[in-house]
C-alpha cells in the first residue's frame, strides 16, 4: 500500500501531531540528523513523493527468546533492560532502478507507553515475521541475537528519536545513500531495527495498528 503525490514541494510539511525537528536546511527529522539525509534535486526536475507502508514488522522479545507472537501484534516493544528491539521492512521496488533518491524519512507512532531515546540501525540479514530474539526466521538463527551488530545489523546509528509523548508521530531522516542502495539493489534491503540502551522502553504502533497510525517510509525521488 502506498500513496503518491507528484510535482510537490521538496519538503512535505509535517502533519498535525508530528513531533519533528529540522536542521538549518529545513530537513525533517527528530534527533540525530544523518550527514547525507538529503541530496540536491536535478535542475528543473519535478519530485515524486511516495509513502511506502511497512510490509513486515515484529519485536524480538528478550524475555521469551523463542517467541514469534509479535508478528501479528498491533504494537511493538523497544527496550534496553533487558535489551530487545523491533524490526521494520519496506518494499521499495516500485521505484525504478536508476531513479535518484533525494530525501527519505521513517515515520512511526507511539502508543500509550512512552520511553527514552531509541536508535535506528540498518539490518544486514534477511528476516520475516516469524523472527524471534534468537532466530531471523523459523529454524534460521541470527548471526548475533536480537539482530545485533556487526553481522546482523550495521553498528552505525542511522537516526534517533525520543518517544516521549503518547499517540504521537515521530519522523526520523534516513541516510539517502542507504535508501538509494535499497532502490538500486533490492536484494540488499533488509529493513531497519529500532533498539534502545535505556531501561525506559516504549511501545510503537505496528503495521497492524489502526489506519493512520501505521509505520511507513516517505521517499522523495526524481526520474
Amino acid at each position: 500500500m502506498l500513496a503518491c503525490v507528484t510535482a510537490c514541494s521538496f519538503a512535505p510539511a509535517p502533519v498535525q501531531g508530528e513531533d519533528v525537528a529540522t536542521d538549518a536546511r529545513g530537513r525533517i527529522g527528530d534527533g540525530v540528523m544523518p550527514s547525507d539525509a538529503h541530496v540536491d534535486a536535478p535542475p528543473g526536475a519535478q519530485p515524486i513523493v511516495v509513502d511506502f507502508a511497512v510490509v513486515a514488522d515484529t519485536t524480538m522479545d528478550p524475555t521469551n527468546m523463542t517467541s514469534t507472537a509479535f508478528g501479528a501484534s498491533s504494537y511493538l516493544i523497544v527496550d534496553g533492560s533487558p535489551k530487545g528491539g523491533s524490526l521494520f521492512l519496506v518494499d521499495l521496488t516500485a521505484i525504478p532502478t536508476g531513479h535518484i533518491v533525494v530525501d527519505a524519512a521513517f515515520h512511526v507512532w507511539t502508543t500509550t507507553d512512552t520511553g527514552a531515546q531509541v536508535d535506528l540501525y540498518r539490518v544486514l540479514e534477511a528476516w520475516n515475521e516469524t523472527a524471534s530474539y534468537l532466530e531471523r526466521s523459523t529454524g534460521v538463527a541470527w548471526s548475533v541475537a536480537n539482530a545485533g551488530p556487526p553481522t546482523s545489523s550495521d553498528p552505525g546509528v542511522l537516526g534517533s528519536f525520543v518517544p516521549a509523548a503518547q499517540d504521537t508521530e515521530y519522523v526520523t531522516a534516513l541516510p539517502v545513500a542507504i535508501v538509494q542502495a535499497w532502490v538500486d539493489t533490492p536484494a540488499s534491503n533488509f529493513g531497519l531495527t529500532i533498539q534502545s540502551n535505556n531501561s525506559d522502553g516504549a511501545r510503537l504502533a505496528s503495521r497492524e495498528a489502526p489506519a493512520g497510525r501505521r509505520p511507513f517510509v516517505r521517499v522523495t525521488y526524481y526520474p
